[in-house]
């Protein structure tokens, strides 16, 4: 046995000694005050370092340069005089990394393509040699197997019990894992030494050697080994001459180290002791007078001879490049697009694309996705070595996202997600009609999630569907189908606009769509609950959340309830994990992941997806479709995958690690993100070991490193990465954040920039994005296009030769924009461009859309009325938005209740005869309590007052109750249908709530009563819901030769017993701060307007009283509120007869001037209210804000047809107030 050998035993780890039952004894590396000795033998004599004596055959030749090239020349120089002693064969060139061996074949030529290796590969080699097959430990393994740990030792975890499910934790345990691995210390050492630690082992390092054991027990079952574990296997079977297939090794030359790894210094170490001449390279650090720093330090220095290149070398020392730049950006966006402007400014220079490299400290994260995009916008070929966790793949997430529909009782927007995923491609589907269909159907039904629920619906409203088709008549047409039910029936959007209860601004509600979308898509949500329950999961019982808990306890209850509700699919449980997966990959195929319609990269991420659950289905059971989700989401995470996309390193720019282009030769180098605490980074990886706990394991014999002596080697890093390029170097940080705030450099930056002349450094700043976008010279297709545009705006028409990316179409595309915007905000009239269509294509769809046989609902009209293009984009171009369904009530359900039950109440007074009756006393009541309020009562009159009150109120309490109940009976005839249990249950509950409004529906009553007494009239309800419109009430309102169809619902007709006059009432259930007199008398609300218009229609023929006020009556709110006539003073009978037929007159005239308008395209942007933004679903379209005040046309000049004079002119100022 020799002195200062170090064996390594994957049961113990190294080793003093060969046998491998030896105690463990870990050599220290050696302290910084170590590194700071004075030279290492062999000083500057040349004479004697070439190998030939054997006394030197067991030393290590270190040249020592800060020049690389010189120490590269000196390393070139060895192996040729090694291959000339030992032959071709018997010499190694090694490399740290295999794309530094490839670098170094292409500069040695095809003669020694053998000869070239990475020293990894040598280490594996030899293992694979002598000791069989091993599965290589990847970042994604270890994730899972530490996983694994923390699942099986979480009854034993105390210290770490609150954070051992976190994946912050998880990744911190698998970073500290990686570190003890790469430092050869194996789960044996670590707990041989906790006892020895001064103070004792905490109970977290206890902790953590027991789930390092029960990690390192699953790795040797999996027969899997990291990097750092081949090689010290490595060298074991080099010291025991286990050498094949490198038995004829004479020389070895290593290189692209900058800091020597304790495995790769065992393994050289081992090499050199068997009489193999080993050369290696490393740049040096001077750290003060006399102090000396390289990074191969952990070799015992009697085993290294140290050659430091004197200044009279053939080559000169290190110099810094030629160029030398540093680029301030504003964000990590703005410092890729610089570095990418960079990169194609070298390219376009001659600068081949191999010889540029980008360096960063991590290139594994989003980092490397942000400059993939950027290099792809300036056309620079870039080649990324990394890998990426596979739940980052859209195959992968689909696959999960279908398991998570299952897992989260088909909430809406998983199911909606699903059905709008690009990899969704269902086998029993090929057109995607029924896809849209059942989208459709899904967010017209509004039921936020449940499985059973969604059967049931799709059942019921089947069945209504083939209901209505048998009792519809087949000669009506859909498009124009006037009668109410054949509407329902037959949905079309030619028939504009369609009326309902509740004159719902919405173009026809929900439940008149639904049955026809459900027999379009019945078919398909029966398809894919048979891939699902194919799968052979069983039916969850229990839930993820007390959420979803309460979800699964309703849909138990609707179930011992007797509904009716779907048989359930007779399909077997899987009964092994190889059924179970079989099951899976059958059921994402079905999905859409089958092999014919992936490309080559998808099926790799599929097929990898498939053998790592096969994998890990062996060590765990599933049985419900929440557990069957979270493993399948904990797999993708954890286990990675190389993009293809990005691998292809022929001929691009390499974005690498900073610890891999210290080993590379180029000409052009960046160091980016320089951000704010890269550089020094202190710690290799995140792990759970703080500086403390790693200076007293080190005292107690564990090679753990500590920060002072990382702060050594990132020095020397940065050191080597500055003095790597040959012709220029480029710094970069984004040293602004958005708001264009400061942001401070690394360490090292701030002292590089200070040890530099200031003249030698070029600085690029760039505060903002747009710094310098317009004036720089173009580089990308996109900046070519911007700043073409961008002359053109300023009225500098550029030569189109000078940018190739515009091409013809662009240059048109151009050109109408430019008019686009003139026309739009530089002219005071309104244009084609906003909303007042002119071509007469677009015209005669408009007249096509809104014929003579067109039904206009007065809500619509004040859409109109209160914004044009929002009616055109609403009621022409039928866009609605897209909410999703929540639990809750639409609102609209409440006011079909009230309107319902109000209309059943006073039905049922005038059948029994108690109407008049009932309005008489309430009327008597009234005259009685005007005539109290006259005299000045005293304290006996107010006790009588009081007295009465509380007879009224015994009086009303029968009238009060009957009205509740009609309220409850409506609230079950409304009841959600194929809605779950649990809304069915919020409306049963919304029902109590409504029946509250009984009472303040009949004291709002009796407050009318009394206004009206004063005004002397007894108005008694005569007509209840009337419908107009429909074939059998066709409402035609004609305006000089014009002829308009309306339609609506009236849900009141009050009638003066005296006869002398009707009131048109409309009931609400929303707030009433929102309706004004003003707005009704200047006709921008013409809902009540037309309804009396149309009572007139209807009541042709008869005796109809005329018009003597529109009441909105808000049931839920502040009563009965006056709408027409305006002002509080009731007018006599002839007055208000006269007033209304003026007022008739003015409404037909702007009936007339409306639909004149809509059938001449005109629909400007030009809303009344100034804050319309709040409230309009189409805001982020119109862009009023940009339009706002730059009209002096009135729009409402337009309502008026060319050729006729329009409303007294205005000045341009007050139009420009008025919009």
């Amino acid at each position: 046995m020799q002195a200062g050998v170090t064996w390594y035993n994957q049961d113990v780890g190294p080793t003093r000694g060969r046998p491998t039952d030896a105690v463990p004894v870990a050599r220290l590396p050696m302290g910084r005050k170590s590194r700071k000795r004075d030279r290492m033998n062999g000083g500057g004599d040349e004479g004697n370092e070439a190998g030939g004596d054997g006394g030197m055959a067991e030393v290590i030749r270190l040249v020592l340069s800060p020049s690389r090239a010189a120490r590269w020349q000196r390393l070139e120089e060895e192996y040729e005089r090694l291959q000339r002693c030992s032959g071709e064969a018997g010499v190694l060139w090694l490399t740290a990394s295999r794309m530094q061996a490839e670098q170094w074949r292409l500069r040695r030529g095809k003669r020694e393509q053998e000869q070239i290796r990475d020293l990894q590969s040598f280490a594996d080699a030899l293992v694979q040699h002598h000791a069989g097959g091993f599965a290589e430990l990847s970042e994604g393994d270890r994730r899972q197997w530490v996983w694994a740990a923390l699942q099986q030792c979480q009854s034993s975890l105390h210290y770490y019990r609150r954070v051992w499910d976190k994946r912050g934790f998880v990744e911190r345990l698998a970073g500290t894992v990686a570190e003890l691995e790469e430092a050869g210390i194996t789960p044996p050492l670590w707990e041989e030494t906790l006892p020895n630690l001064a103070g004792g082992a905490s109970q977290a390092l206890q902790e953590l050697a027991l789930l390092y054991r029960e990690y390192d027990r699953r790795r040797r079952q999996a027969q899997a080994m990291s990097q750092a574990q081949r090689q010290f296997q490595a060298a074991d079977l080099w010291y025991q001459n286990c050498r094949e297939p490198f038995a004829s090794l004479r020389g070895v030359v290593v290189t692209g180290y900058v800091e020597l790894p304790r495995s790769a210094a065992m393994l050289l170490e081992a090499l050199a002791e068997s009489g193999i001449e080993v050369w290696g390279e490393t740049p040096q650090l001077q750290q003060g007078p006399g102090l000396d720093y390289h990074g191969w330090s952990l070799l015992p220095a009697e085993k290294v001879r140290a050659i430091p290149l004197s200044a009279s070398s053939s080559v000169p020392p290190a110099s810094p490049p030629a160029q030398l730049r540093l680029i301030e950006a504003a964000g990590a966006l703005g410092e890729a697009r610089l570095i990418a402007r960079q990169v194609r400014h070298w390219l376009d220079q001659g600068v081949p694309a191999e010889r540029i490299l980008l360096a960063t400290r991590d290139c594994q994260g989003r980092l490397a996705e942000l400059y993939d995009e950027a290099a792809h916008e300036y056309a620079v070929p870039l080649a990324v070595d990394r890998r990426l966790p596979l739940i980052r793949h859209p195959a992968v997430g689909f696959f999960l996202l279908a398991l998570r529909v299952a897992a989260r009782h088909w909430r809406f927007r998983d199911v909606t997600a699903l059905l709008r995923h690009s990899y969704f491609r269902p086998v029993w589907d090929e057109t995607d009609e029924r896809r849209y269909a059942a989208e459709a159907f899904l967010r017209q039904l509004g039921i936020p999630r449940g499985r059973r629920a969604l059967e049931n619906a799709i059942r019921y409203w089947t069945e209504q569907a083939q209901k209505i088709l048998q009792e519809s008549e087949p000669q009506v047409s859909p498009a124009k189908a006037e009668n109410e039910s054949q509407t329902s029936a037959k949905i079309s959007r030619e028939n504009f606009p369609h009326s309902s209860a509740e004159d719902s601004d919405e173009e026809g509600s929900p439940s008149q769509r639904l049955p026809e979308l459900a027999l379009q898509c019945q078919d398909f949500w029966r398809e894919l609950f048979r891939h699902y329950d194919a799968v052979g999961i069983g039916n969850q019982k229990t839930a993820v959340s007390e959420e979803e808990a309460e979800l699964a306890a309703a849909e138990v209850a609707e179930s011992a309830e007797g509904e009716a509700g779907p048989t359930e699919p007779e399909v077997s449980l899987v009964r092994s994990e190889g059924e179970l997966l079989a099951r899976l990959r059958g059921f994402a195929e079905s999905l859409g992941l089958r092999p014919e319609v992936l490309d080559a990269d998808e099926k790799v991420v599929v097929e990898l997806l498939w053998q790592s659950l096969a994998g890990g289905l062996q060590r765990q059971r599933v049985q419900k479709w929440a557990e069957l989700a979270a493993f399948v989401e904990r797999v993708a995470t954890l286990r990675e995958y190389t993009p293809l996309a990005n691998s292809q390193t022929a001929g691009a720019v390499r974005l690498v690690e900073a610890e891999e282009a210290a080993g590379l030769d180029c000409d052009c180098l960046v160091l980016l993100n320089l951000a704010e605490g890269t550089w020094p980074r202190l710690n290799r990886r995140e792990t759970l070991l703080a500086d403390g706990q790693r200076q007293r394991l080190r005292q107690a014999g564990l090679p753990l490193e500590t920060a002072e002596q990382r702060f050594a080697s990132e020095q020397l890093l940065f050191t080597a990465l500055t003095t790597a390029p040959r012709q220029e170097l480029v710094l970069s940080y984004a040293a602004f954040d958005a708001n264009g705030e400061s942001l401070l450099p690394a360490a090292f930056v701030q002292q590089w920039r200070e040890q530099l002349d200031p003249q030698a450094l070029a600085v690029l700043q760039q505060k903002m994005l747009l710094d310098g976008y317009w004036t720089q010279k173009p580089l990308s297709a996109a900046e070519q296009r911007v700043q073409y545009a961008h002359a053109w705006a300023r009225g500098q028409k550029a030569e189109r030769r000078s940018y190739p990316a515009v091409t013809a179409e662009i240059e048109q595309a151009l050109e109408r924009a430019r008019l686009m915007v003139e026309a739009r905000w530089a002219r005071p009239d309104y244009t084609p461009y906003d909303g007042r269509l002119q071509h007469p294509a677009a015209l005669r769809l408009i007249q096509q859309l809104f014929d003579g046989q067109c039904l206009f609902n007065p809500t619509a009209l004040e859409t109109y009325l209160s914004c044009p293009f929002r009616f055109f984009a609403q009621h022409v171009l039928g866009l609605q938005k897209l909410p999703d369904p929540a639990e809750e009530i639409e609102h609209t359900r409440r006011g079909v209740v009230l309107h319902e039950a109000l209309a059943r109440f006073h039905r049922e007074l005038a059948e029994q005869g108690q109407d008049r009756e009932l309005v008489l006393a309430l009327a008597a009541e009234a005259a009685e309590a005007a005539a109290r309020r006259g005299k000045a009562g005293n304290a006996a009159e107010n006790e009588r007052d009081t007295a009465r009150a509380a007879e009224g109120n015994e009086a009303e309490l029968p009238w009060v109750r009957r009205l509740a109940a009609l309220i409850a009976e409506e609230v079950e005839r409304q009841l959600p249908q194929g809605h779950s249990r649990l809304v069915r249950e919020i409306w049963r509950w919304e029902g109590v709530r409504l029946q509250r409004y009984a009472r303040r529906y009949w004291r709002q009553w009796r407050q009318l009563m009394g206004r009206c007494h004063k005004a002397g009239l007894v108005p008694q309800p005569v007509a209840f819901e009337e419908g107009f419109g429909t074939r059998e009430r066709d409402c035609q309102v004609e305006a000089a030769g014009l002829t308009v169809r309306v339609s609506g619902r009236i849900d009141r007709v009050d009638q003066d017993l005296a006869g002398s006059g009707i009131w048109i009432i409309d009931y609400k259930t929303g707030r009433g701060s929102g309706y004004t007199a003003a707005e009704v008398e200047r006709l921008e609300r013409l809902q009540l307007p037309v309804y009396a218009l149309a009572w007139e229609k209807l009541c042709q023929g008869a005796e109809s009283p005329p018009v003597r006020g529109l009441i909105y009556w808000f049931v839920t709110g502040s009563g009965p509120k006056i709408m027409w006539p305006p002002g509080r003073r009731q007018q006599p009978a002839d007055e208000g007869n006269q007033n209304w037929e003026r007022f008739r007159e003015r409404t037909v005239q702007r009936l007339r001037q409306v639909v004149t308008a809509i059938r001449q395209g005109c629909f400007p942007l030009a809303p009344r209210e100034r804050e319309c933004t709040r409230f309009c679903p189409f805001a982020t379209m119109c862009r009023i804000s940009q339009s706002r005040g730059r009209k002096q046309q009135r729009w409402e000049w337009l309502l008026w047809p060319e050729g006729t004079t329009g409303p007294e002119h205005s000045s341009p100022a007050e139009g420009q107030r008025r919009n």
